[in-house]
């Protein structure tokens, strides 16, 4: 509190000398008071008090509860272009707004990392890993601070065009804030990277040297002031991690400390855990509704299913597991690119499979099948989920490798017009089969007589093949014609 109203006197222009040595008759001083500016409890002033009994002059206890009232009216006053420029986020338009942001945010309860993280410049940075590095950045950055010294804002300039403002040096790094020069582009990928010309946030440099300037004050404790404040280290996974292995777990070998490097081991061997646990579960659970249900799926076909999500549930466990074991950027962000190009990959797999499954439920499923229209339906609803699922799949992918959706979703709207186009008898025909099976003139089993020629609707190989099946375990009072059925082997042997 003394550094802090001495930089208020400081920026009042108060001089020495024009400060009485003695004063008559007055038990009170005023140094300065602030025009129009009134705080709640009354206090606006700078004042010195005379103490009788031993002649001492102290500051009040109204001046330093007025502190922080004093210092928003320097803000005010040396800051005019803030007031008046819009683009520039009032939150970051000078060094002193960025450091108070980044510690009120951080000090929050619970911490607001989002406005904390828009502190830093994330130029140079991995887009794909920022969303995991930038808050380990800020945790780390903040406890830097607290163990370096109490940042008092009214030292900090407050001008919103200077060279950058250095506010430690150390032996690894030092922790600058500096302005952004470069004008804003509109078509950066990732929102996080489109920095506002104007604003300060704390330079690539500092975050670059962080971690080592992190390391030369780990055993160093927060400031004692801080301390009496009730601020508390708070360690990153990474650092909680450290501070527990012997030196020879945090030898760097190949860019990556030791107990990186059996953390991965260890992953790896969890993930192939994990697909067989979930493919086992999945297995059984599939088996156990089929079997409920009387209903005859392919071995082969159920154990697809169930190693593609067993592979799908493992690869979203390596996306999750990976990020908090304080990988360097560039690696981390090559893990969750791949991680996510996987998921996609897998994911669409796996719902192109459990599709024939679910397809052939339906068809098997007397209580489903309603009429013999449906053995048409079904088989043509299965491919168009299947080329939905694949669409939607690749839309989800290229998003997550950074490609705008819409200019993917521009370029298949083109090309959509021109297959158009090119294929207007295809195109036709298509959606009159689709009218005709919503309008069910007819379904398998009829006889049909176009012109000259006589036809007779029967299912496919596989949905014939499906249907004996169901016929082989339907009672005997039950089961369909058998010289219908004869027909429809003689007609699906002939096609």
């Amino acid at each position: 509190m003394a550094r802090r109203l001495h930089a208020i006197i400081d920026s009042k222009g108060v001089k020495l000398d024009d400060i009485p040595d003695a004063l008559k008759d007055s038990h009170s001083y005023v140094f300065f008071q602030a025009d129009g500016v009134v705080g709640e409890d009354g206090s606006s002033s700078i004042i010195a008090l005379n103490r009788s009994s031993s002649g001492d002059w102290l500051f009040s206890a109204e001046t330093l509860a007025a502190i922080p009232l004093l210092e928003s009216v320097g803000e005010e006053d040396a800051n005019p272009v803030a007031q008046t420029a819009s683009s520039v986020p009032v939150e970051r338009n000078s060094p002193r707004a960025t450091i108070r942001t980044f510690i009120e945010a951080m000090n929050a309860t619970p911490p607001d990392m989002k406005t904390a993280v828009d502190c830093l410049d994330p130029t140079g940075q991995d887009a794909q890993a920022w969303s995991v590095t930038s808050r380990d950045l800020a945790w780390t950055l903040k406890t830097v601070m607290d163990k370096i010294k109490v940042a008092v804002l009214a030292e900090i300039p407050n001008a919103t065009d200077r060279p950058p403002y250095i506010w430690h040096t150390g032996k690894s790094g030092n922790i600058v804030v500096a302005r952004i020069e470069a004008e804003a582009k509109d078509d950066v990928a990732d929102a996080r990277f489109a920095l506002q010309k104007g604003e300060w946030r704390f330079t690539p440099q500092t975050l670059k040297t962080l971690v080592a300037t992190y390391r030369d004050l780990e055993d160093r404790e927060i400031v004692t002031e801080l301390q009496r404040a009730g601020v508390k280290e708070r360690l990153t996974f990474r650092q909680r991690v450290e501070r527990g292995m012997p030196k020879w777990l945090r030898a760097e070998l190949l860019f990556l400390m030791g107990w990186q490097w059996m953390a991965l081991a260890g992953l790896l061997l969890l993930g192939w855990l994990v697909k067989l646990i979930v493919a086992i579960v999945v297995w059984h659970l599939m088996r156990r509704r089929l079997s409920r249900s009387k209903l005859h799926i392919e071995t082969e076909s159920q154990r697809r299913v169930a190693r593609s999500i067993g592979a799908l549930a493992t690869v979203a466990f390596w996306y999750v597991a990976v990020r908090p074991l304080g990988l360097p950027p560039a690696l981390l962000g090559f893990f969750l690119g791949a991680s996510k190009l996987a998921l996609g990959v897998v994911g669409v797999l796996a719902a192109y499979r459990v599709v024939d499954i679910v397809g052939g439920h339906i068809a098997a499923n007397r209580d489903v099948s309603v009429t013999r229209f449906d053995d048409v339906l079904i088989p043509m609803l299965q491919k168009t989920l299947r080329v939905f699922i694949v669409i939607v799949g690749l839309l989800i992918a290229a998003e997550w490798m950074g490609w705008k959706p819409t200019t993917i979703l521009g370029a298949i709207g083109v090309g959509g017009v021109a297959l158009a186009f090119a294929a207007q008898d295809t195109i036709g025909n298509f959606f009159g089969s689709i009218t005709v099976l919503f309008d069910r003139p007819f379904g398998i089993g009829d006889w049909i007589v176009i012109g000259d020629a006589v036809f007779i609707v029967i299912p496919g190989v596989d949905n014939l093949v499906s249907r004996l099946k169901q016929r082989r375990d339907t009672p005997t009072e039950q089961r369909v014609n058998p010289l219908d059925l004869t027909a429809n082997i003689v007609g699906a042997s002939a096609a």
